[in-house]
């Protein structure tokens, strides 16, 4: 990884040109409009990672191919390398987080990438995790147009990965760890992402609107999802997210959005709240007519 990062540095230092945003050196004519693909998506959601570092793209050819790198965060072992050859291209994807790994992946349904067996390697001891995985996704294109809209979307999909475990964490105080996955995936495929929940304040907020939402106090580690059920829960954070994001790229304060989802959980539970008091209504004529 060491020498991953100075060879990095060396590239953008030789760079002679920049291609929105991509840093480029020695590329033939024709991987422009390739590279410009790749950047576009990057760029569409570039904004969703706001002050978090990363996303910087270098594009050289060599080999016979056009190589395009994107450094994602500051995450160790992350790495995410684009090689291009005429119509197919390979996505070399690393990652010491399995689950987000998955995750990407995931994000690539239905596109026509094939994806080759995860390969878990020793990461060494100063890694966070002693592991890190490899995973390699080959696509064959049909025309240079269907190429290059693979190019876009893959760009746009990187920004998801940023913080995305701590996303999940910090959900899972509240609900299932696949319930977890299935927010995260619906906010990147709506292109909201992940880091405006935890530039509000993650869970700490969420914690704070259950104190204000519930007339009682709640079981110590009871969770969100066996108050109000799970589809709810899943609802309840799919609007978090999609608030917490268009809120923070309109400019919009803090506060007012914080509000607006604490008062939201309110309404949850008085929703919730409607529901049992029909169960018992119902109960109670039941037992009426009975008797």
């Amino acid at each position: 990884m060491d020498v991953h990062k100075a060879l990095n540095r060396m590239q953008e230092e030789l760079a002679l040109e920049n291609v929105d945003g991509a840093k480029v050196y020695l590329v033939a004519e024709e991987d422009r409009e390739l590279i410009i693909a790749f950047m576009s998506g990057v760029n569409r959601t570039f904004p969703l990672k706001f002050e978090h570092p990363g996303l910087g793209t270098t594009a050289t050819r060599t080999a016979g191919k056009l190589v395009i790198q994107n450094d994602i965060g500051e995450t160790e072992a992350h790495v995410l390398v684009v090689n291009v050859r005429e119509l197919g291209a390979s996505v070399t994807y690393t990652d010491i987080h399995l689950q987000r790994l998955l995750f990407f992946q995931s994000l690539f349904e239905g596109t026509g990438i094939s994806w080759e067996d995860t390969v878990s390697r020793d990461a060494g001891e100063k890694f966070e995790d002693k592991l890190y995985h490899l995973s390699v996704g080959c696509f064959r294109a049909k025309d240079r147009e269907e190429l290059k809209s693979l190019l876009v979307f893959l760009g746009s999909r990187i920004v998801f990965l940023i913080d995305w475990n701590r996303a999940r964490k910090s959900l899972r105080n509240f609900m299932r760890n696949a319930d977890c996955i299935k927010v995260l995936r619906w906010a990147a495929e709506n292109e909201y992402g992940h880091r405006p929940f935890l530039i509000l304040g993650g869970e700490q907020l969420i914690f704070g609107a259950l104190e204000l939402a519930s007339r009682a106090p709640l079981p110590y580690g009871e969770q969100l999802y066996r108050i109000i059920g799970r589809e709810r829960t899943i609802m309840y954070f799919q609007w978090v997210l999609q608030r917490a994001s268009k809120g923070l790229l309109a400019g919009e304060p803090l506060l007012l959005i914080q509000d607006e989802i604490r008062a939201e959980l309110q309404r949850y539970f008085h929703s919730a709240e409607q529901d049992l008091m029909e169960i018992c209504s119902e109960h109670a004529s039941l037992i009426v007519e009975n008797a």
